[in-house]
């Protein structure tokens, strides 16, 4: 590593293995690509790429056209030098960094699976248990609905009671679109005072000191697979948003 962080192999200091390995490999340079060709017409390929740059850098094909129709008045260069440039420089990089577009991404198949009736049927009454659970500091809104065994997590950028209450209701909604009904839904004492304020739901407030057994687990998993994750990462630091 250069001193400015940057990776880079010294040459110079490679060993004779290492000097046959690369041999062998054959990395091409423009120099090996000049051999067979004289200065002569090493010149009129340098010039042959001024030419295409003072026209606005046109496609090869393009250029040749234009040069067997006489298109283009006293030009100095030939098809073989437009050829000849390519051989040894390679594509032309404004060309490429001009007009080289993002490929189109593959169209995304949407497979949904319908529930089959029976699971509304013996579900129509849901159970939902909530926490909240924090990661480097910052607090999830997580639930987990009873047999279904759905889980949620939602970002709290704030942890005050309007903005907590909406954060339950949206996680109770997500029942509630499918048809279901939350009827009850476990939580411990932080949630509290949100008692009467979630409609049909039923609120179930623990003893102080006491917590949620299913969600509890559920945090759990969570953390072991954001752990796992983190381990595979490059980065010592991660910023908020990379863990929302």
């Amino acid at each position: 590593m250069s001193r400015k962080g940057l990776y880079h192999y010294n040459m110079e200091r490679c060993d004779h293995h290492t000097a046959l390995v690369t041999n062998d490999h054959k990395v091409q340079t423009v120099k090996n690509n000049m051999e067979g060709y004289t200065a002569r017409d090493v010149q009129r390929v340098k010039i042959a790429r001024e030419v295409m740059a003072l026209m606005g850098f046109p496609s090869e094909q393009d250029m040749i056209q234009m040069v067997r129709r006489g298109m283009v008045s006293k030009c100095p260069i030939s098809v073989a030098d437009i050829r000849a440039a390519r051989d040894i420089f390679g594509p032309d990089v404004a060309s490429l960094k001009g007009k080289t577009v993002r490929h189109r991404s593959p169209a995304v198949q949407l497979d949904f699976v319908e529930a089959p009736d029976e699971i509304y049927d013996r579900n129509r009454d849901v159970v939902l248990e909530l926490d909240i659970m924090k990661v480097n500091g910052l607090p999830f809104l997580v639930s987990v609905s009873l047999r279904i065994d759905l889980v949620t997590a939602e970002f709290m950028p704030s942890m005050t009671i309007p903005k907590l209450r909406a954060g339950v209701e949206r996680a109770i909604r997500v029942y509630q679109n499918k048809g279901l009904n939350v009827v009850t839904s476990m939580v411990d004492g932080q949630f509290d005072s949100m008692r009467g304020t979630l409609g049909s739901t039923d609120l179930n407030v623990t003893k102080a000191q006491k917590h949620v057994p299913v969600i509890k687990c559920k945090i759990q998993v969570i953390k072991e697979r954001f752990r796992a994750i983190r381990s595979t990462l490059p980065f010592k630091l991660l910023p908020s948003r990379v863990i929302i």
